[in-house]
């Protein structure tokens, strides 16, 4: 399957309890501090049945610089997001150019960014 999967980020974010704005648009920032991202699909199916799995990983690594008072803070966040979907379906009806399915699936994210926090 070929799709686009985009993600945008806005948020607050705290150090030693001073709050911080984190706002990163998929267009402009997210492009920009990408650091890795693959998916990995998986598909099988046998007569009517259909079973599918898919994992994703993506990790950006944003820099940015505020003030906190007078003082300039410059911060970097590792942000990571691993996704995995696992499915099954069966085939209701088909002809030569269309296949209509129901399909059942589960999803779930795992996004551990706000472990790593590093002040620079």
């Amino acid at each position: 399957p070929l799709f686009l999967w985009g993600m945008s980020i806005d948020g607050i974010s705290a150090i030693e309890g001073n709050a911080l704005p984190l706002d990163l648009s998929f267009n402009d920032d997210v492009l920009d501090n990408l650091d890795t991202a693959f998916s990995l699909h998986f598909e099988a199916r046998k007569g009517d049945l259909l079973l599918f799995a898919e994992y994703q990983y993506v990790s950006l690594d944003p820099e940015f610089e505020a003030s906190i008072g007078p003082a300039p803070v410059s911060a970097s966040i590792d942000f990571a997001v691993n996704t995995v979907e696992l499915g099954g379906g069966y085939t209701v009806s088909s002809n030569e150019r269309t296949r209509w399915e129901i399909l059942v699936e589960y999803y779930a994210a795992h996004r551990p960014w706000l472990d790593r926090v590093k002040e620079n």
